[in-house]
């Protein structure tokens, strides 16, 4: 099987990469609320030597309201439906010095692909933000991410979040994996039509996305198997949720990446969370 390389730890620069250290960060109510997956993680980083710290806000969703990294020095951050996470993430940037740029776009962290040269948002983010016109919100985006290609990609009907991390991922530059959406077959074609336009290399998921089930909290049951991270170069923090079908998605990540670690990410999913959720990234000189 054909390996790709993944670029971890790097900064997009006028679409270079210029490469750093990753820090990562939780939030300090995770040990508490998720004791198993927080002790999981923990022995996974510290097993490949990755920076984590530990910082105090409101949720253990860190990865919704933190800010998006444009370059070393460069962060945005944009608005949330939730005031109190909006400044708890300006206070937490303060204390790590690190400058922020406001924007009044609704942009939470589950709707922003931020990888390899592409920013991938879906087509949700014009309900999020219905007092500008569609052209503005695009003119924004494309402003603040300058350095990256945007594209924005339609939104399942029947997905309640519509979010893109839990639909697509980049492996390189060219290559992109996208969950299977077989049982949709005319948003399939329109979603594929998309990234065909910027010339894609698209490697389907071998999981058939299931919208109707639901779990005992009412949510949305599925398993969000392209919610992972990167720990280097070759390695992902990869979600499993108890299922026969953790498997079937490990081989086919094989393809891509020679060392996968696993966490039972069961209880976020549950929760209507995934693995990126309780993360925050940053890249460091």
């Amino acid at each position: 099987m054909k390996k790709f390389v993944i670029n971890k730890g790097y900064i997009m620069n006028n679409k270079e990469f210029i490469t750093g250290n990753t820090e990562i960060y939780f939030s300090k109510k995770l040990k508490n609320r998720f004791n198993q997956i927080y002790s999981d993680i923990i022995e996974i980083l510290n097993e490949h030597d990755i920076n984590y710290n530990f910082v105090d806000v409101p949720s253990v969703w860190i990865g919704d309201y933190m800010p998006v990294q444009t370059y070393f020095d460069k962060f945005v951050k944009f608005k949330t439906s939730n005031k109190k996470y909006d400044e708890t993430c300006l206070r937490i940037c303060n204390k790590l010095d690190i400058n922020v740029s406001l924007s009044d776009i609704i942009l939470d962290g589950g709707n922003l692909v931020l990888d390899q040269i592409y920013a991938v948002i879906t087509d949700k983010i014009f309900d999020d933000n219905k007092n500008l016109s569609k052209k503005e919100v695009i003119y924004q985006i494309e402003k603040i991410l300058e350095n990256y290609s945007v594209i924005f990609i339609p939104g399942l009907n029947k997905d309640q979040l519509k979010h893109s991390t839990t639909m697509l991922r980049f492996i390189d530059k060219k290559t992109v994996i996208v969950n299977n959406y077989s049982n949709y077959k005319e948003y399939r074609e329109k979603l594929f039509n998309v990234l065909k336009r910027e010339k894609l290399d698209i490697y389907e998921f071998p999981i058939i996305q299931d919208f109707l089930k639901k779990n005992k909290e009412g949510l949305q049951d599925y398993n969000e198997y392209l919610c992972y991270t990167h720990l280097n170069n070759d390695s992902l923090l990869y979600p499993t949720y108890n299922d026969e079908e953790d498997k079937i998605a490990i081989n086919h990540m094989k393809q891509f990446y020679d060392h996968i670690e696993t966490v039972n990410a069961n209880i976020l999913a549950n929760c209507g969370g995934g693995l990126d959720c309780i993360l925050w990234e940053r890249t460091v000189k």
